[in-house]
C-alpha cells in the first residue's frame, strides 16, 4: 500500500525535526531557561525554611507545606496540561507556564503570611507543570532524530543543576537580603524568558489528531498500567489506613485532598 504524501511528510518531520523556520538552538536554549528556574525552586526553599518558620512564627509541620505543595501542584498538573499542550499546542502551553510560574513568584516574594505564601506556592507549581510538560515535546519537534539525544541530555543536565544549585543559591540569598528574595530573582528572569520565547519559540496550530478512545478501551488501558494501580491503592491507603490522629494535620490533609485529581488525569490522558 503506497503511503499518502501527508504520512510521507510527518515521518519526515518525525526523523528531520521542523523548527517552523526557527533556530533549533534558540528554541533549546528558551527551554532550558525555564527548566533550569523550575528546578531551582524545587530546592531552593530548602534551606530558607527556618528562616521563614521564625519570621512568620509558626511550626515546622505547617512551613514544610510550603515545600511539599509545591511538589505536589507539579506532579498533580503535569498530566493535563501535557493533553492541552497536545491539543492548544506545546509552545502556547509552555509559555503559559512561564507567566503563571513568575506570577507566583511575584506572590511569594510579596506574600505577608503563610496561608498567601502556599497558596502562591500552589500557582508556581501550576505553572512549573505547564512548563516541564511540554518542554521534551517542543525539543523533540524541533531536533532530527539524530541530535535528539544530545539535546535531551542537555536538557537532563539542565535539571540537574537546578536542583544542585538551589540550596548554594538559597543559601547565599537568605544570607545576604530578606527570605523573599529567593522567589523575587526569578521575576526578571521569567519576564526575559518569555520575551525571548516570543521570537524564538515556534508559535504553531497543532494538526487534527485522532478522536478519543472509548471509556471502556481508556478504563482498561488505566487499569493495565503500574503506575494508575499504585496510585490509586495509595489513594485508597490515604484514606483508610491513616490513623485519625494524623488525618487531621495540615501535612496528611493536603496530599489526600489532591490524591483523587491524580487517577482521574491519569484517565483522561489515556482517552486521549
Amino acid at each position: 500500500m503506497e503511503k499518502t504524501a501527508e504520512q510521507l511528510r510527518r515521518e519526515h518531520i518525525a526523523l528531520e525535526g521542523d523548527t517552523h523556520g526557527k533556530n533549533k538552538w534558540a528554541i533549546l536554549f528558551t527551554v532550558l531557561v525555564m527548566t533550569f528556574m523550575a528546578c531551582l525552586d524545587a530546592s531552593i526553599v530548602t534551606v530558607a525554611l527556618p528562616v521563614m518558620q521564625k519570621e512568620l512564627g509558626v511550626g515546622l509541620d505547617r512551613i514544610q507545606l510550603v515545600s511539599s505543595v509545591y511538589l505536589l501542584a507539579t506532579c498533580v498538573a503535569m498530566l493535563p496540561f501535557g493533553r492541552l499542550g497536545d491539543v492548544r499546542g506545546k509552545v502556547n502551553v509552555f509559555q503559559l507556564g512561564v507567566i503563571v510560574f513568575t506570577g507566583g513568584s511575584l506572590l511569594c516574594g510579596l506574600s505577608a503570611s503563610l496561608e498567601v505564601l502556599i497558596l502562591a506556592r500552589f500557582v508556581q507549581g501550576i505553572g512549573c507543570a505547564a512548563a516541564m510538560a511540554n518542554n521534551m515535546g517542543i525539543i523533540t519537534e524541533s531536533f532530527p532524530a539524530r541530535e535528539r539525544g544530545r539535546a535531551m541530555g542537555i536538557l537532563a543536565t539542565f535539571v540537574a543543576l537546578g536542583m544542585m544549585c538551589g540550596p548554594v543559591l538559597g543559601g547565599v540569598l537568605v544570607a545576604s537580603f530578606p527570605w523573599e528574595s529567593i522567589f523575587l530573582i526569578n521575576l526578571p528572569i521569567g519576564v526575559i524568558s518569555f520575551i525571548v520565547g516570543l521570537y524564538t519559540l515556534p508559535h504553531v496550530k497543532p494538526e487534527a489528531g485522532e478522536r478519543p478512545m472509548p471509556l471502556t478501551e481508556a478504563a482498561r488501558r488505566c487499569f493495565a498500567s503500574s503506575a494508575f494501580t499504585i496510585n490509586l491503592a495509595c489513594l485508597s491507603c490515604s484514606w483508610v489506613s491513616v490513623p485519625p490522629s494524623l488525618c487531621c494535620r495540615s501535612t496528611f490533609r493536603m496530599p489526600t485532598a489532591l490524591a483523587p485529581i491524580s487517577p482521574a488525569c491519569c484517565f483522561w490522558r489515556c482517552r486521549s
